[in-house]
């Protein structure tokens, strides 16, 4: 995207140059939450989520529309290209009309249009744009159709800012945060702890040990199965301690799941967590093709909304 494409992009959203009038004088701004989607089929929740968390933390709340230019400018004959482009033009329209409709039926007058933008492009790399742009500090984003929690850990680590899978509220006031407990200064905890404590919720801390494998030799099961109980029981002190030092309601639960998403979700379900909490972090190709991803496959198999935070290297947790 050019310099040129940006300004057209963002052209229209007041709020924008307000912020960077105050940037250049050194004004304090307001923190802000981008609501960013694709489509508002399906975006409600993702909606209400924000606004739910901008009245809470104080945030101002915007709106990024993007469109797929691609999915109507689909002919290679440079003779279309010019009938593409008008048919583009007038689908933007449209979609900007019905975008503000949308959120003044579902927001009445709690969002102003005027932060409302529209974007060409792919959902990732405008959201990256936009966040850098506006310096947001949160994105929220609805759930999507199939195994879409590669792309958000993707756009977690690009935009540098956490992410928020929104679902179906949960019965009760729970957080469940997962760390693998290699780091002391436990950034994912932390970060549950801070949304905890502003929406006055329990944080549940979660680790998974993965039990000893049935398929190794007999004469290895009894020395394998002493190590096993000795790394959970030094688990469970170090996640007791780790909780003690989070200043909200919290409590520490082990796990003992082969696939530590599925630990994880199974604690969210028991507990019917409002939001799970991970944390993703760079990696190599091979190294993600070899091991997966556990934040990428909680954001796609989970029920609940899904809270994915960047950990920057030197930070261990559950990383995607």
């Amino acid at each position: 995207m050019t310099p040129l494409d940006a300004g057209r992009h963002f052209q229209g959203n007041q709020d924008l140059s307000e912020q960077f009038h105050a940037s250049s004088l050194n004004l304090p701004m307001r923190p802000r939450i981008l609501v960013a989607l694709a489509e508002i089929e399906g975006a409600d929740q993702a909606l209400f989520r924000g606004m739910a968390l901008a009245r809470v933390l104080r945030a101002d709340l915007h709106v990024l529309r993007v469109l797929n230019e691609r999915k109507l400018a689909g002919s290679r004959l440079a003779r279309h290209r010019s009938v593409n482009a008008l048919g583009f033009v007038q689908q933007s329209h449209e979609a900007h009309r019905k975008t503000r409709q949308w959120l003044r039926d579902s927001a009445a007058d709690e969002i102003s249009t005027d932060r409302l933008t529209l974007m060409n492009g792919e959902l990732v790399a405008c959201a990256t744009e936009y966040m850098r742009f506006s310096r947001a500090s949160l994105i929220v984003m609805p759930a999507l159709r199939g195994s879409f929690g590669a792309m958000v850990t993707r756009l977690v680590r690009q935009a540098d800012a956490p992410v928020l899978v929104a679902r179906q509220p949960g019965e009760r006031d729970n957080i469940v945060a997962a760390t693998d407990l290699r780091n002391p200064g436990y950034p994912v905890l932390r970060k549950a702890s801070e949304l905890g404590a502003a929406l006055d919720a329990t944080v549940i801390a979660v680790h998974n040990v993965v039990p000893v494998s049935l398929t190794v030799c007999h004469q290895m099961v009894w020395h394998l199965g002493v190590l096993y109980n000795e790394e959970a029981q030094a688990s469970a002190a170090r996640l007791e301690v780790a909780s003690r030092q989070i200043d909200v309601h919290t409590r520490s639960v082990v796990t003992e799941q082969v696939d530590p998403a599925w630990g994880i979700l199974r604690q969210a379900t028991a507990c019917d967590a409002d939001l799970v909490v991970v944390g993703t972090r760079a990696r190599s190709w091979f190294d993600r093709f070899m091991t997966g991803s556990v934040a990428a496959d909680v954001v796609t198999r989970a029920k609940r909304s899904v809270l994915v935070t960047p950990v920057h290297d030197g930070d261990q947790v559950f990383a995607g």
